[in-house]
């Protein structure tokens, strides 16, 4: 498959021919065809899709934070609405940490238990393995593994099946 930039879609096209297209991506799926995008096809992929997204104006800030030497290699989602984003408790809600986890999700940190000053605490590490990439069933039927009830995220590279 070849992505093409379109200005317009001719959807009584598409309707008319919407059945066939279908029917020959099952033929090439059922054939063994690749259907996922590889190294330089998924960083393009990436690119392009960028111009798309919403951006949070907390993303520059909290970047910027992440991307000095000194950044700390973990850190709280608490420490980052108060000491980054100067935002006090009292205004801290699950609105606000959902917003600062699909920050750091994007950016590449994952969510992790880490024992900080020896307490176990829930905090944000660097993915070291890639970003995660959602998988289906299907997919882990197309690589000859069964799907398990965890197995719908991993972080791995966008070429290589997860590994258990």
């Amino acid at each position: 498959m070849i992505p093409v930039p379109l200005t317009e879609i001719d959807i009584p096209s598409l309707q008319r021919e919407r059945d066939g297209i279908w029917a020959a991506a099952v033929q090439a799926y059922r054939a063994g065809e690749r259907w996922w995008l590889q190294g330089a096809e998924y960083q393009e992929s990436e690119r392009l899709n960028q111009d798309f997204l919403q951006s949070d104006p907390w993303q520059e800030v909290i970047a910027g934070k992440l991307s000095i030497p000194t950044a700390p290699s973990q850190v709280t989602t608490e420490y980052v609405l108060s000491d980054w984003l100067n935002i006090s408790t009292d205004r801290q809600g699950k609105q606000e940490q959902r917003r600062v986890g699909a920050i750091m999700r994007s950016l590449g940190w994952e969510n992790s238990t880490q024992r900080l000053n020896g307490t176990p605490k829930k905090c944000w590490v660097k993915n070291l393995h890639g970003t995660l990439h959602r998988v289906s069933p299907l997919d882990f039927e197309a690589m000859g593994q069964s799907a398990g009830a965890g197995d719908f995220l991993w972080g791995g590279l966008p070429d290589l099946a997860p590994t258990r």
